[in-house]
């Protein structure tokens, strides 16, 4: 990696703050479970926010709170992974299986296995009007079905989505950068 590429990492994007906040809104799924959903802009084309949304090696980049991964199973758009993570009262061990819609541009979960009732959620990746920026929108729900309230665990994640699509449009420069 040349010089140049390391400072364009180390420094923050020139249009981040075009790219702004994500939009940020308090969801309940049909069977009562409290979510989110936040939608914003990276500069990188769609393809390449999906593939690095995708790419389990990207996911403790974007997710610091993961502690462990294992690939369980993996088939070509299909991956069960097993997850260890810091959750702030407890370390918490779940099983998702992810899986990928090229067509649609997306990235589906849901739980399998694991210390938590329910995990479901998903990536969504769409074009904008420009070809070099992608819209994403992260789709999270989760109960723990124990004795933390579900809305704690939302309002914890809602805390945290700024960081995240920071992160995510980290990971995704960086990709962008190892591809020249």
């Amino acid at each position: 990696m040349t010089l140049l590429a390391l400072l364009a990492l180390a420094e923050p994007a020139p249009d981040a703050a075009r790219e702004g906040p994500p939009q940020v809104e308090a969801l309940v799924s049909p069977d009562d479970t409290k979510g989110l959903r936040a939608t914003f802009l990276v500069r990188a084309p769609p393809d390449v926010v999906l593939a690095t949304l995708w790419d389990v090696k990207q996911f403790r980049k974007i997710f610091p709170d993961i502690q462990q991964l294992e690939v369980l199973d993996e088939r070509s758009a299909s991956l069960d992974v097993r997850f260890t993570v810091d959750a702030v009262l407890a370390k918490v061990r779940y099983t998702l299986r992810r899986d990928l819609d090229r067509d649609a541009r997306s990235v589906r979960w849901q739980s399998i296995d694991g210390d938590l009732k329910s995990v479901t959620g998903s990536w969504q990746v769409s074009a904008t009007e420009d070809p070099g920026v992608a819209r994403v929108t992260y789709t999270s729900f989760v109960d723990v079905g124990y004795a933390v309230p579900t809305g704690l665990v939302r309002d914890t994640a809602l805390q945290k989505v700024d960081q995240m699509a920071v992160r995510v449009r980290d990971a995704c420069r960086s990709a962008l950068l190892a591809s020249r």
